[in-house]
């Protein structure tokens, strides 16, 4: 499946994922790991991590635990990337390009979001997913905090919260 998914067009990537390792597992991305053509909810050393291609990638602040229920919420909005677990905002991050980029801080992003007409995949061959994924939605829209909150209470009792 291909998606229509541009870096005009907001996305959300919403999944309760229980993971049985902590470190290079793609859980599930739109585009290929290439500077701006990938929309990415992986796991890099006990941290969530939304990758856009490349090195470019933003890192929860929390560290997760393996075999353990997560509600985990990806967003990209008017150059900005944020990532959610379990309701709580982790971590903004903003598209600082062209270069040169300055001001650069470790919550910036080095390029634009294009993932036009790419496929949708669980899992890559450099990073198999390992655990299990209870519910995946991507929206073509940029899901409201108040709208991931609601989102996690309401099915949140199903993995044992």
């Amino acid at each position: 499946m291909n998606t229509g998914i541009d870096g005009d067009i907001p996305i959300t990537i919403e999944a309760w994922v229980k993971l049985n390792a902590l470190n290079n597992i793609s859980i599930v991305s739109i585009g290929e790991n290439y500077d701006g053509s990938q929309f990415e909810m992986a796991v890099l050393n006990n941290k969530l991590i939304l990758n856009v291609g490349g090195n470019n990638q933003l890192s929860s602040n929390s560290s997760l635990i393996m075999n353990k229920w997560y509600h985990i919420v990806l967003k990209y909005n008017s150059w900005q990337y944020t990532i959610f677990i379990n309701g709580i905002n982790e971590r903004i991050g903003w598209y600082v390009g062209p270069p040169p980029y300055l001001p650069f801080t470790e919550n910036d992003v080095l390029v634009p979001l294009n993932i036009t007409n790419t496929p949708l995949y669980i899992g890559t061959s450099q990073r198999p997913f390992n655990g299990k994924i209870g519910i995946l939605n991507l929206y073509n829209r940029a899901l409201s905090t108040t709208e991931i909150l609601n989102k996690y209470n309401a099915t949140k009792v199903r993995f044992g919260y």
